[in-house]
């Protein structure tokens, strides 16, 4: 889960994932630190910014520009690549029934609310009151 190597892992510190946008350009106190985090608001933008641009750069006109260890080098350890091996070793050591449950619950998500809603019963203990949406 989560460990292709075409896969790029990036984090702004001191951003939430609300905050992974332009909100900062707008946003201010007292809903900027809750919403979109506490870092600068220029580190939140080009942080961004600089390895969007990198990744399409590399991938879409195939330049040679140290992707993205270059990028995310600009910004001073504020912006890192994100280790997530935790979360492989979390799913493959789940029961199968369990990742059976959470890909149930992942595929009904997929499907939209209603469809969510209608055949997530089973998984959260509730009587099912709505048609299924299939």
């Amino acid at each position: 889960a989560g460990l292709d190597d075409d896969t790029y892992r990036v984090r702004i510190k001191k951003s939430t994932h609300i905050g992974i946008s332009d909100y900062a350009l707008f946003a201010r106190q007292p809903l900027q630190g809750p919403l979109i985090g506490t870092g600068e608001d220029h580190t939140i933008i080009q942080g961004q910014n600089r390895v969007i641009l990198g990744f399409f750069d590399k991938h879409m006109k195939s330049k040679n520009n140290g992707f993205p260890a270059q990028q995310i080098a600009e910004f001073n350890g504020e912006v890192v690549e994100y280790d997530n091996s935790r979360l492989s070793t979390w799913w493959n050591a789940l029961p199968a029934e369990k990742q059976a449950e959470y890909e149930l619950r992942i595929q009904a998500v997929k499907r939209g609310y209603s469809g969510y809603y209608a055949h997530s019963s089973k998984l959260f203990g509730a009587q099912a009151s709505l048609a299924s949406t299939e």
